[in-house]
């Protein structure tokens, strides 16, 4: 094979590689890197159909997913972590001059307010068929069971 080819194919496979890597990127991973408010909040009841990874939605918009599923058998509670995305709360007319950490303790304060002021936490039928569940954020008047927001 002649020397330039050799270099030709390279620079060919180099460059395929670095494609794949940013489509992969683009598709997926783009969500592992931004940053994310961390909360969690404890079930006095069965979380059976609530699994990782389910979305979190505030006022039924999806602000983020599950992160972490734990019991605690001292008290029989279920912890359920979630992270949400910074990028899903927008703070208003001066978001543009606000750094990723300031949006993000912006997030977190506004959840806290809004926990102090009625916001708790209940699991939703995400469908009938299939029995999946979702944590749904909002201000509940009904007779279900509501759970406090811890924020983190």
């Amino acid at each position: 094979m002649i020397e330039a080819n050799k270099y030709k194919l390279g620079i060919f496979v180099i460059a395929g590689i670095i494609i794949l890597f940013v489509v992969i990127f683009i598709l997926g991973l783009r969500e592992t890197f931004e940053p994310k408010v961390k909360f969690f909040t404890l079930f006095n009841e069965s979380v059976q159909g609530l699994e990782i990874g389910m979305p979190v939605k505030l006022r039924g918009v999806s602000i983020g997913k599950v992160s972490k599923i734990t019991l605690s058998p001292e008290n029989n509670y279920v912890r359920v972590d979630m992270e949400a995305l910074i990028s899903s709360m927008d703070p208003g007319k001066q978001s543009k001059s606000f750094t990723p950490a300031e949006r993000a303790q912006y997030f977190s304060t506004f959840l806290q307010k809004q926990t102090e002021t009625g916001l708790r936490c209940r699991l939703d039928l995400a469908s009938i068929a299939t029995g999946m569940k979702y944590v749904e954020l909002d201000y509940f008047n009904s007779g279900k069971t509501v759970q406090f927001l811890y924020v983190e």
